[in-house]
């Protein structure tokens, strides 16, 4: 343990040593620090369920798919409509039957 702390105080201190100015000063004031928490995440309202967007990027997934030659790039495109399909399918056990949409 002795260790760890004792790396991590050199690397904290280092450029104090090397004669960069001292580590106080370095540290960002508190009302940057304020900015950074009150910064608001972008909220997007859906308009589709999950289960319509799943299905309908599955469909898509397929319909790309068709076109393409047998290959690495069409076996990937098969494989993310399969797990659209899988994520719907959870979904719709998850919530049983008596749930509403």
């Amino acid at each position: 343990m002795k260790r760890v702390v004792g790396h991590v105080f050199a690397r904290l201190f280092h450029r104090q040593w090397n004669g960069a100015p001292h580590r106080t000063e370095q540290i960002p004031s508190e009302n940057v620090i304020m900015q950074d928490r009150t910064k608001k995440r972008r909220r997007v309202k859906q308009t589709q369920s999950l289960t319509e967007r799943l299905l309908a990027s599955a469909t898509l997934a397929k319909s790309r798919a068709q076109g393409m030659a047998p290959g690495h790039d069409r076996d990937l495109l098969l494989q993310k409509a399969r797990e659209a399909e899988a994520a719907v399918a959870l979904e719709s056990w998850i919530r049983g039957p008596s749930s509403p949409r």
